[in-house]
């Protein structure tokens, strides 16, 4: 939901709660005039400071705080805890206000105190329910924005990693210079023939899935880089390396292929050292990707990312990892670097 309309509904609502105070307020001036109501000349005093305080404050512990025990499974002794704790804090707070603004109440039977207590208690969990609603609600909303967002791009996501897959450049490439490595070296050819029979199964069968282990994503990488050094003869054209332990990590399949893929396919024609330096780092519950290529200057590199396309994907890492990722791309005209950081459960 939009940030402006969320402010709307805050607004929106206060002014509804102004309005019924000031008719009830309206209400019990008419009855003073009737001489009908013993207990107006309190009210006269101090209801708008009785009821605003604790209310706005009820209202906003329960929607930024006892709002995130509402899941499930529900901590039903926190959340009641928590509940306790924000009604009777405002009721407290609005009380001590009450009091330094109207002095003269302090001089009032011990009875007007509890029931201004209990009366500010009450409003306190009208309000609290109420703004549990309200999260509800928003919340409810935008989930179901992003479920008919996920819903319409997974088609054109499909699409596009089915075009990535059957993509005959690489496989292409691959065939022909497994096919001269054949004279060459038949052992080596095979090897690199079986590589190639494991990405073409990793591309078919892995990739259905919504998440996979991060080994057999890097392993894939691995053996797409093996295939792509065929085509080069200097050895530290592509360095690459692993840290940490990456047992049990799960990562949606095909997160990290895009940004190799595009490196190469820029960076194919430079054959220097470290042309393409590729580092995949898992620590302290997060996955540090880093992947870097030089390129030709006169070379006019866009984000393509072999079809993927730059927005399709910051879209899916925003659908698939909310609040959960950041992706920072630097291009300073002869090296394209692009870090991207998971949080991982």
């Amino acid at each position: 939901m939009k940030k402006s309309l969320v402010i709307f509904l805050h607004i929106a609502y206060w002014f509804l709660y102004l309005l019924i105070c000031l008719l009830v307020f309206g209400s019990m001036m008419s009855n003073v005039h009737k001489g009908t109501f013993r207990i107006v000349d309190i009210f006269h005093n101090f209801l708008s400071i009785m009821a605003i305080p604790p209310s706005i404050l009820s209202f906003y512990g329960f929607y930024f705080g006892v709002f995130r025990f509402l899941k499930f499974p529900i901590p039903i002794v926190r959340l009641c805890f928590w509940s306790i704790g924000v009604i009777f804090g405002s009721s407290l707070i609005g009380y001590g206000i009450l009091l330094f603004i109207v002095q003269n109440f302090i001089q009032s039977p011990i009875e007007g105190h509890i029931a201004i207590l209990l009366i500010m208690s009450i409003l306190g969990l009208i309000h609290g329910v109420l703004a549990s609603v309200i999260r509800g609600f928003i919340a409810w909303y935008e989930n179901l924005k992003i479920t008919q967002e996920l819903s319409e791009k997974n088609f054109a996501m499909e699409m596009a990693l089915i075009k990535s897959k059957l993509d005959p450049h690489f496989l292409f490439n691959s065939i022909n210079n497994i096919d001269i490595l054949i004279r060459k070296d038949p052992e080596k050819a095979s090897d690199f023939l079986n590589k190639l029979s494991d990405i073409m199964r990793f591309m078919l069968y892995e990739t259905k899935t919504e998440s996979i282990l991060l080994q057999k994503e890097w392993e894939y990488l691995e053996k797409y880089i093996a295939l792509q050094k065929i085509r080069s003869f200097n050895p530290n054209f592509v360095q690459y390396a692993i840290t940490g332990n990456l047992d049990n990590v799960m990562i949606t399949p095909m997160i990290l292929i895009p940004f190799v893929e595009n490196a190469f396919k820029y960076g194919e024609k430079l054959k220097t050292d470290k042309a393409i330096e590729i580092r995949l780092a898992v620590e302290n519950g997060k996955i540090n990707f880093l992947c870097r290529n030089k390129f030709l200057p006169d070379l006019d590199v866009k984000d393509e990312f072999s079809g993927l396309g730059n927005d399709l994907i910051n879209r899916r890492l925003a659908l698939i990892y909310p609040e959960q990722h950041r992706l920072e791309i630097n291009n300073d005209g002869e090296v394209y670097e692009v870090k991207l950081e998971i949080k991982y459960s």
